[in-house]
């Protein structure tokens, strides 16, 4: 996944994931190894999911999100 999804948090990385009512859900995130702009996650996540790559710091659980490019959206 991309590397800018990976946020600290106070018990280690997280990321934002979107569920398909497009609110986002705060996923305790274990990886692997980084290289690039790319993260290997060991766990935390399932293949498909979708992440939130920016404007993390304007989210909390259960925010709606809206995407910037909706040719890229699941």
């Amino acid at each position: 996944m991309p590397t800018a999804a990976v946020q600290a948090g106070q018990k280690g990385e997280v990321a934002f994931v979107v569920d398909d009512e497009m609110r986002v859900e705060l996923r305790q995130l274990v990886v692997e190894r980084t290289s690039g702009d790319e993260a290997v996650i060991g766990r935390g996540l399932e293949p498909g999911e979708t992440v939130v790559t920016d404007g993390q710091l304007r989210l909390v659980p259960g925010a709606v999100v809206v995407f910037k490019d909706p040719v890229e959206s699941p």
